[in-house]
């Protein structure tokens, strides 16, 4: 479902009656009362996109049905797949995000997704300069108005909101920006330094079990190192119920050497098509990791450094599960 909305041309006089009508006589006191910046107000009632919530917000201020006055005729407008020289994806799901990181989606005025995608990685770049951040990545496209989504550090995301604000953004970049809106991504990450510890009080709370809770004591659970941690939590992807495996163990290195496994339970024969783990690091790119044809189970050994963070995520067709962790 399409992330921005507009009013319909159809209702932009009944729009601009409610402003008047609310002793507003500027764009920008009503922007002051909103706490939004004044160019996404005057795009709201010049019938631009803006931000749902943004423009769900406005409604509510100005005493208006959202619904009545919305033009929606791309509201719930599927999402194609286009592949983009920096691989931004265009798809309704956002790829694993490093953890501690925010999220902004920038709307553009253009509908050229050709054009943008032509300057991508001239644009991450240059987002990523204003912003004072190098994490800061285009993680999604979104067609209609093109909708950039972006991931980057809550201080380098903050200031990208600072400067679309002050106009300064649309400056920059030479293209207007119609809004921009910014989400903090909560989640608090499994302490895996904690499991080595022997300490499983947070991993029992958020679902991780024992081999043989999730495999049962008679059951042929998978083969793991005698000296590892071992333990397992119960996903769902679709109609097959899988048991997504973690065996950590501390190396000679001083690195912490992961298993990361998936394997089918109950009645589930067989692990899903197209399954794969990708895994996501503070810095630097994602480690994409094929399941191939095993389809009895998978195992594969990724190295991790002490107080890292990073996520995995399994994703098979249009479905997908992601945990958070620092070891």
């Amino acid at each position: 479902m399409t992330r921005t909305l507009k009013v319909a041309e159809n209702h932009k006089d009944k729009v601009r009656l409610s402003l008047l009508r609310s002793d507003y006589t500027t764009y920008q006191e009503l922007a002051n009362d909103l706490k939004m910046s004044r160019c996404t107000v005057s795009n709201f009632l010049n019938c631009k996109p803006i931000m749902k919530g943004n423009f769900l917000e406005i409604c509510k201020f100005l005493n208006l049905d959202w619904q009545d006055i919305a033009d929606l005729s791309s509201w719930g407008e599927s999402i194609s797949s286009v592949t983009t020289p920096m691989q931004a994806q265009l798809t309704p799901k956002l790829p694993p995000i490093p953890p501690g990181s925010n999220i902004v989606t920038i709307v553009l005025d253009t509908d050229n997704v050709d054009e943008i995608q032509s300057r991508l990685q001239i644009i991450n770049d240059f987002l990523r300069q204003v912003s004072v951040d190098n994490s800061m990545k285009i993680q999604r496209i979104e067609q209609g108005s093109v909708v950039l989504v972006l991931s980057g550090s809550p201080e380098g995301c903050k200031r990208l909101e600072d400067l679309f604000k002050s106009g300064q953004l649309t400056e920059l970049l030479g293209i207007e920006i119609l809004d921009l809106g910014l989400e903090s991504l909560d989640f608090k990450p499994i302490n895996l330094g904690q499991w080595l510890q022997n300490n499983f009080t947070e991993a029992i709370q958020e679902g991780w079990q024992t081999l043989a809770e999730i495999f049962g004591r008679t059951a042929l659970s998978p083969a793991f190192r005698s000296n590892a941690v071992k333990r397992a939590k119960q996903i769902q992807l679709g109609d097959r119920t899988l048991a997504f495996l973690l065996d950590i163990a501390k190396t000679a290195e001083q690195q912490i050497s992961i298993f990361i496994g998936v394997y089918p339970i109950g009645v589930t024969k067989y692990l899903p098509d197209n399954l794969k783990l990708i895994v996501a690091f503070e810095s630097g790119e994602p480690l994409e990791i094929p399941v191939n044809d095993d389809k009895d189970g998978f195992m594969q050994e990724v190295l991790f450094s002490p107080g890292e963070h990073f996520s995995i995520q399994v994703p098979s067709g249009d479905e997908s599960f992601t945990e958070y962790f620092v070891i």
